[in-house]
């Protein structure tokens, strides 16, 4: 009977619960040195063998002392070398599991580092329990101080919920490695923390160079039926492949293969057949491989009987992989006789479960090479699959040797803590704001600084510290294995937040200190990444995230991107009514934030100069790069545009335009509002509305002048950079012309006030050789802008190699 939802709660959560109790109260008696390796499951599938054989011969190498933790006393794993320690984990992963922890504790206390070979019993398809208590005892290593990583493991597209709660709250020092770029995707979205994406473990297993007499038995067959001009196929069958299609008749695989394979030999007399068992185990009500490759081959016409090979001796994992070298093409049921196949260059076709052979040929940029086993149940699916093997092995072997440098790099990645050094340098972006989708200026900004460094030859990741998971789908399919989401938790306390609500009514001051939103749990992750990336640059976003650059020592240049002032920004909004959001301080705190850095970045000049006032920091303007696109020539109706998002600056700005300008030029003038801002008003009658802007062509393209009537803020107004890159005659107030003095009156008309602005508007609805002249300085004023801010970007990274060039 499976135990119910609290019993799994209380199973998953005592194992924590222990190791801090251990971690007080029990005297540190561990080892220097010792890896302690957790299996899969137990011995008796090649895949898993060969995982281990991998890990073993990697321990070797090092000359690092190693143990095998046992499911079942007495688990012993071919390819071992004689008097290798075991520890016996039955009590732990069985009905005993509370009553052995002092003594699973006692255990863990002798090994520095944990290897849990994640494979594909992480996300809980087979075993929920099983799985939570492999994280729970993961957990436990670490919080007793081991290093801690679960290597190549997936992760199906409907894990357990519990699974998914368990790994997200591992410690943030354990190393979670995704083995494929699908499983990668799906850990990113549900976790939101750091995962590495990796290759599957068995990719490094070298194949047999010395072989038995049943195995040269075996290869001296395959070469004969070669010399005679036929082409081997390798035939794996695996039931449990098939248990997702709902069938129960056990026969119909049998048959649906003898079928298939009967077909093959009498249609192609130019191809012979090896099975290949991968998996010798009959535990479940399930068949092994052997047992259902031989009673495929029992249902063979004796007459070709000769060009099938059936090996009776066991085989092991190295004379595997060697096997899956020497055929021509692998049909397999199994997902390790695929990646034995991938790793020799040899093309296979792989009976696809849990979404796990989509994710492997990824590596390859492979399609079309998974099969539905309901498909492979049909007459003509096996059919399909094994002719598209043959017909396409020249192409496809090119392909899969193409990629082998690199699944080999990202097989090597389960056990670096360290990336392979880079031939770009490295900038980590820090940032509480998600990157994509670009529908805010703020977010537009991140990705221009990404952009440009990227274009400028740096390997760019971003540290997304998670304020919500909304965006991880978006954000992983940009970033891939660039993207390493971190938890966040608001750092105030529900008393500190009411004593501070109570100061603000007492003595009206709200203002917050500079660290007051930074969590310190975000520390390890950061150092985690930097000792894996050593990073030559780290770029945080805002102030208030600063106090990040702890986590860095002195080693990479620290690069602080303001986005806009932060001091008294309370003062502002409260001047024009408005309601208090976002993050407001004093002068002083900010100054604390801008000292912690190498170089700050204003994105305007005014900015910047205050920033000078408060910091001995040196401060840089980097404005905001955007698109230089001419304007498409159309017919004058004297449409005006505003375009922005839901933010409080944009509402107060519509909403008082709306109220003081529009019904003094409404009557020669029409009005579009595009963006999300639609969403936060009410638009009046007559007027347009774009709340969605797909393409952002589609808002500016009909404008014939853009509004920028914005009122408080800091900062670069984006929107107004923006309008002048695309070639509009622009009216703004002079906030929402902060930055850009050096054009006002000549690239863009600045009025303050409603009268001033509505007469702004008819003079360049009047006038069309002004509203052309504005417009072409204004794209000129553009194209200086952002050749501006490319140079002292530029310069900013350059400053990185100057610094490790005098290290």
């Amino acid at each position: 009977m499976k135990p119910n939802r609290l019993v799994k709660r209380r199973l998953q959560m005592r194992a924590p619960t222990w190791a801090a109790r251990a971690a007080r109260v029990l005297p540190d008696g561990r080892q220097t040195g010792g890896t302690l390796i957790l299996p899969p499951t137990h011995p008796g599938s090649v895949g898993d063998e060969a995982m281990m054989v991998v890990c073993m011969a990697r321990l070797l190498d090092e000359g690092h002392a190693f143990s095998i933790a046992d499911f079942a006393s007495g688990d012993r794993w071919p390819g071992e070398p004689p008097g290798t320690p075991h520890v016996d984990l039955s009590d732990f992963f069985g009905a005993r599991h509370l009553r052995s922890m002092p003594e699973v504790v006692r255990l863990l206390r002798g090994f520095s580092r944990l290897w849990c070979l994640g494979a594909d019993v992480i996300d809980g398809h087979y075993s929920e329990v099983g799985s939570l208590r492999r994280i729970a005892f993961v957990e436990l290593a670490a919080r007793l101080g081991l290093e801690a990583s679960i290597l190549g493991f997936s992760f199906n597209e409907s894990p357990s919920e519990l699974v998914v709660e368990a790994l997200s709250k591992l410690p943030a020092g354990v190393r979670l490695h995704a083995r494929d770029p699908r499983s990668h995707a799906r850990l990113l979205a549900h976790l939101g923390r750091p995962v590495r994406l990796v290759a599957d473990l068995a990719f490094g297993l070298a194949p047999s160079t010395e072989l038995q007499q049943n195995d040269q038995e075996i290869v001296d067959w395959i070469r004969a039926h070669q010399a005679r001009g036929r082409r081997v196929v390798g035939l794996n069958v695996s039931e449990r492949a098939f248990k997702s299609t709902g069938h129960d008749d056990p026969l119909r695989p049998i048959e649906a293969y003898a079928s298939a394979l009967s077909d093959l030999l009498e249609r192609r007399p130019e191809v012979s057949v090896v099975g290949i068992p991968h998996d010798y185990r009959q535990a479940g009500g399930e068949r092994s491989d052997l047992e259902l490759l031989a009673a495929i081959v029992s249902r063979l016409d004796p007459a070709t009987r000769e060009r099938v090979l059936l090996p009776e001796a066991r085989l092991n994992a190295p004379f595997v992989k060697r096997l899956a070298g020497d055929v021509d093409a692998v049909l397999s049921g199994r997902m390790h006789l695929v990646i034995a196949a991938l790793g020799q260059g040899t093309p296979a076709c792989g009976l696809s479960y849990q979404g796990k052979l989509a994710g492997l040929y990824e590596h390859y940029a492979l399609h079309g090479l998974d099969v539905d086993p309901a498909d492979a149940l049909t007459a003509g699916g096996l059919r399909r699959v094994l002719d598209q093997l043959l017909d396409e092995h020249a192409v496809l072997s090119v392909q899969i040797a193409g990629r082998k440098p690199e699944v080999q790099a990202l097989q090597r990645s389960n056990f670096e803590t360290t990336a392979p050094t880079s031939e770009r340098p490295r900038l980590l972006v820090i940032s509480p704001e998600p990157t994509h989708p670009p529908n805010k200026g703020n977010r537009m900004r991140i990705v221009d600084l990404c952009d440009r460094a990227e274009k400028l030859g740096w390997e760019v990741h971003l540290a997304h510290i998670e304020l919500t998971k909304a965006d991880r789908p978006t954000l992983a399919a940009h970033w891939g294995a660039r993207y390493h989401p971190i938890p966040y938790r608001y750092p105030l306390s529900a008393t500190q937040r009411a004593a501070r609500r109570v100061r603000g009514a007492l003595t009206g001051d709200y203002e917050l200190a500079i660290d007051d939103w930074y969590d310190t749990a975000v520390d390890a992750y950061l150092s985690g990444l930097h000792a894996r990336y050593a990073f030559d640059a780290v770029m945080v976003e805002y102030a208030h995230q600063s106090k990040a650059f702890d986590a860095f020592g002195k080693g990479p240049l620290r690069i602080l991107d303001t986005h806009d002032e932060l001091a008294h920004r309370f003062a502002r909004q409260e001047a024009f009514g408005q309601r208090r959001t976002g993050f407001s301080t004093t002068p002083e705190q900010e100054a604390i934030g801008l000292d912690r850095a190498d170089i700050v970045l204003a994105i305007q000049d005014l900015e910047r100069e205050r920033f000078e006032t408060r910091t001995k920091t040196e401060v840089v303007t980097v404005g905001h790069h955007v698109p230089l696109i001419e304007a498409r020539a159309n017919v004058f109706e004297g449409r005006l545009m505003f375009l922005g998002s839901r933010n409080q600056a944009n509402v107060d700005a519509i909403e008082w335009f709306l109220t003081a300008v529009w019904p003094r030029v409404s009557g020669r003038a029409k009005l579009l509002i595009a963006g999300s801002i639609c969403e936060m008003i009410e638009v009046p009658a007559g007027v347009e509305q774009m709340p969605v802007v797909p393409d952002l062509s589609d808002a500016y393209d009909p404008a014939d002048i853009v509004i920028v009537p914005v009122r408080f803020g800091t900062g670069l107004k984006i929107k107004t950079i923006e309008a002048l890159g695309r070639a509009k005659p622009v009216i703004s107030t002079r906030v929402g012309a902060e930055g850009l003095e050096h054009g006002h009156g000549t690239a863009i008309l600045v009025a303050d006030g409603a009268e001033a602005f509505a007469a702004a508007i008819s003079s360049l609805i009047d006038d069309a050789v002004r509203r052309e002249a504005l417009a072409r300085a204004g794209f000129e004023l553009a194209r200086r802008w952002n050749r501006t801010s490319e140079e002292a970007f530029a310069a900013v990274l350059d400053r990185a190699a100057l610094d490790q060039a005098a290290d």
